[in-house]
C-alpha cells in the first residue's frame, strides 16, 4: 500500500492489524489447518489476560479484543482517515500477499480486512 500513497509503513501496518488478525484467526479457526499459530494466538491472548484457566477461544477472542482497543485507545486512524478508500482496494489487493500470514488469504478476505479497517 505504501508504493501507492505517501502513508508510513507503521501507520498503514497498524491500522490493518486488528483487521487483518480478526480475519486470519476466523479463517485458522475455520480450516483448524495451522493449530501451531491458534495455540499462538491463545499464548498471547493469556499473556494480556493474565490468566489461563479458560479455553484457548477465550484467550484468542481477547487478544484480537486488546488489539482493537490498544489501536481505539492510541487513536490509530482509519484507512479512510489516511486518504484510502474502497476504490483503491481492488488495486492494493492486486498487488498484495499474505506471504507471512499463517494462513493464506484469498482476495475476497483481503478485501474484507481494507474494508474493516476503513
Amino acid at each position: 500500500m505504501g508504493g501507492y500513497f505517501a502513508i508510513p509503513h507503521g501507520e498503514i501496518c497498524s491500522s490493518l492489524m486488528a483487521a487483518a488478525n480478526t480475519i486470519t484467526v476466523r479463517k485458522l479457526r475455520t480450516e483448524r489447518s495451522n493449530d501451531k499459530a491458534l495455540r499462538k494466538y491463545s499464548d498471547i491472548g493469556k499473556m494480556f489476560a493474565e490468566s489461563n484457566d479458560k479455553p484457548d477461544g477465550y484467550y484468542m477472542d481477547f487478544l484480537l479484543n486488546t488489539i482493537e482497543r490498544m489501536a481505539s485507545d492510541m487513536d490509530i486512524p482509519r484507512l479512510k482517515m489516511m486518504g484510502i478508500h474502497s476504490s483503491d482496494f481492488a488495486k492494493i489487493v492486486a498487488a498484495a500477499e499474505s506471504k507471512n500470514n499463517p494462513v493464506t488469504l484469498t482476495n475476497e478476505e483481503m478485501l474484507e480486512v481494507l474494508e474493516m479497517a476503513s
